[in-house]
């Protein structure tokens, strides 16, 4: 009797065992976001539908309820992983220093940047559709910023849609204002990418300077012979007033990012800006390294 019953035990065991699903031969590393923010890589050694058993490189084998599981994503070796380290993605790869690209902040992911002119925050309040404020440290001048992505079939086009409307704030009682509109296009990935955008701004200083300004009539002017000398006419002059301090143009953009030196290091190398207007042209190239640590596995 007592052979019997240790022969139905060793039985049931194999059953159990043959009944638990595994997939030690997977090599395939997935990326768990848990309903907190919490992030994990690993491979998915066991999923039973009520949890998952997740081997990682320095937790080791973690069990993860289904029910805090926000979502379960495979990881791109190629592109997501430098020297043997996750890079990750996180709210900062869908910028850049000074600029934005069409990669949409998640809804329920919020982040807040220190710049030495002042602070920002951005929320997402919508799928794709994130706003923003940004200010000076003594919060004048102070701007709106809007963002729209649309992605696409494929994983590294999209497109979007930007808008910035700033105010002089306590400046000048108010009077200042100043706009950017424009849409962009990035192919890549969020970690190596590239952004080509076109758009119109403009801007008021809400003062009333003018410069005067005097021109000769274009034309043709024929010379005069009199008494064996030639004389030159005096061509007519326009004059015209030219506001100070304020423009309206439109504006081309090209801006990129890679990864590239130690694991987990971004750099950010170009933010390129030409803005031209009728009666002048800026060009201004803005060379940037921007080193921000992402989270590993």
């Amino acid at each position: 009797m007592k052979i019997l019953l240790s022969l139905l035990f060793v039985l049931s065991s194999f059953m159990a065992a043959a009944q638990q699903p595994s997939n030690d031969h997977d090599t395939t590393k997935y990326l768990i976001v848990r309903n907190n923010g919490i992030e994990y890589v690993g491979q998915i050694i066991s999923d039973d539908g009520r949890e998952i058993l997740l081997k990682t490189t320095q937790l080791g084998n973690i069990y993860i309820p289904k029910a805090e599981v926000k979502s379960i994503s495979k990881v791109d070796m190629q592109n997501d992983y430098r020297a043997g380290e996750f890079l990750g993605q996180g709210v900062f790869t869908t910028r850049y220093q000074f600029t934005t690209n069409a990669f949409p902040i998640q809804k329920g992911e919020n982040y807040a940047m220190v710049n030495l002119y002042g602070p920002e925050v951005h929320v997402s309040v919508a799928q794709n559709f994130s706003v923003g404020v940004m200010s000076t440290w003594i919060a004048s001048p102070i701007a709106l910023a809007l963002k729209y992505t649309i992605p696409t079939q494929n994983p590294k086009l999209n497109f979007g849609f930007g808008t910035l409307l700033g105010s002089s704030g306590y400046f000048n009682q108010g009077k200042g204002y100043g706009g950017l509109h424009w849409a962009m296009a990035t192919y890549g990935t969020r970690r190596t990418n590239a952004t080509f955008s076109l758009g119109y701004a403009y801007f008021n200083s809400g003062f009333n300077f003018t410069s005067n300004n005097t021109y000769y009539t274009p034309g043709t002017y024929a010379a005069v012979l009199q008494q064996g000398v030639y004389t030159f006419p005096q061509p007519p002059t326009l004059s015209y007033q030219d506001e100070v301090g304020n423009f309206k143009s439109p504006v081309i953009g090209i801006s990129g990012i890679t990864a590239i030196g130690k694991p987990g290091f971004l750099i950010k190398p170009m933010t390129f800006c030409v803005v031209s207007s009728a009666r002048r042209m800026l060009v201004d190239v803005n060379l940037s390294i921007s080193l921000t640590k992402s989270s590993l596995e």
